[in-house]
């Protein structure tokens, strides 16, 4: 009788682990078939886009393989693909190109998941080329420019964050870090929501910066996120600390919010970066004045790395140190000040001088930093848990 009660509660538990196993199955399955959509070019506001063959051109009743290479512009209000002009090195002149469909809306979709070849410079193809999985839907903006979007499934939308956002020659450690971090930023998103490519959000160029690595390391920690008391944390990562991470709640302005993870961090593992030296640039007086006054702003507050956290301008009015870095590489270009590490000062001539530290913002994770742990032999999980001190990741 107690064998058999015995072997009944085995049976039980078996049967709610067999339950949970196949839910988790489902969800990590569920998970890894959806599909986001990504504006793509969403900086460069194309009027015309290059594809090249092979794709699949569909339509509401048949799909039809296109091997030439076509361009995809407006025309008459809507977007027209047309095969593109070639030279007849025969003696017979350009071959003139031929629409091929035009409708208000079109999409092509990759073959044989070899990827789909986008780019924005018609001159000159291997500029800005750039390879997408799943499906593009092309239309037209308001202004005349063409709207790319990316429908592709989550596995392929990480992976090419993940190559897009790692150092070169990555190591394999810093790509599994790096990965979940970008499934926990994605695990925030609302369904529907659609996403960008640009360094605002998350950099996405497609596969076309993929390397051997790349996909083995996002399916080794496939379904992983990192936590902080047992919700998603608000991920933060840049590119070169040079010398420690900055406090995130300090730092963003943003003290009623709980971001305690986004701590003060030490970090000299980033000295290989080519941003870890100081870059020293030079902005014109007079442009300069016109977005900040005639006088040179005074930094009021820094945090405990030199980051400004308070800058008086001209005018009397502050700004937080944040602020006037985005203000300042919008006008003036993002090479001025690649990290919010930076001081101002007047040249003779009567120019501005900035010299900056580091590259991005400074807080959460810094990937050269990241790159510097995982060749130490540090895990991916050591690696997050240093610059995310608190949180666990499962």
């Amino acid at each position: 009788m107690i064998v058999s009660f015995l072997e009944h509660l085995l049976l039980v538990f078996l049967i709610i682990c067999s339950l949970s196993l196949f839910s988790l199955t489902q969800a990590l399955l569920a998970q890894d078939g959806g599909t986001v959509a990504v504006r793509l070019f969403e900086t460069y506001q194309p009027k015309s886009i290059g594809i090249e063959p092979p794709f699949a051109l569909l339509s509401e009743s048949s799909r039809s393989k296109i091997d030439i290479p076509c361009t995809a512009s407006a025309k008459n209000g809507r977007i027209c693909l047309e095969s593109r002009k070639k030279r007849d090195y025969q003696g017979l002149g350009d071959i003139q190109s031929s629409v091929l469909a035009i409708s208000s809306q079109l999409s092509i979709r990759e073959v044989d998941h070899k990827g789909i070849s986008l780019y924005v410079d018609l001159a000159n193809p291997s500029h800005r080329n750039r390879k997408y999985h799943g499906m593009i839907t092309l239309n037209l903006h308001k202004d005349g420019t063409v709207n790319v979007i990316n429908k592709v499934s989550h596995r392929d939308y990480v992976t090419g964050v993940v190559a897009s956002e790692s150092p070169k020659d990555a190591p394999y450690e810093m790509l599994r870090a790096q990965a979940v971090l970008v499934q926990t930023l994605l695990a925030r998103q609302k369904g529907g929501d659609l996403l960008g490519d640009s360094t605002q959000s998350q950099c996405y160029l497609g596969a076309s910066l993929e390397t051997p690595l790349t996909r083995p390391a996002v399916a080794s920690v496939w379904g992983e996120n990192i936590y902080y008391k047992d919700l998603p944390i608000n991920v933060y990562y840049h590119s070169t600390c040079a010398g420690g991470t900055s406090n995130g709640a300090k730092f963003f302005h943003e003290k009623n919010r709980n971001l305690a993870y986004l701590a003060e961090i030490p970090c000299k593992n980033c000295f290989e970066s080519p941003f870890w030296k100081p870059t020293i640039t030079e902005i014109s007086g007079p442009l300069f004045a016109k977005v900040f006054g005639n006088d040179l702003p005074r930094i009021i507050e820094s945090d405990y790395t030199g980051r400004p956290l308070s800058i008086k301008l001209a005018n009397g009015k502050t700004m937080t140190g944040y602020d006037f870095w985005i203000r300042l590489g919008q006008h003036f270009g993002w090479d001025k000040a690649p990290g919010t590490r930076f001081k101002l000062k007047a040249a003779e001539n009567g120019n501005i001088i900035v010299e900056s530290t580091g590259a991005g913002h400074g807080v959460g994770l810094c990937q050269w930093g990241a790159v510097g742990l995982a060749k130490q032999g540090k895990s991916y999980k050591e690696i997050l848990r240093y610059y995310f001190p608190g949180c666990v990741i499962h």
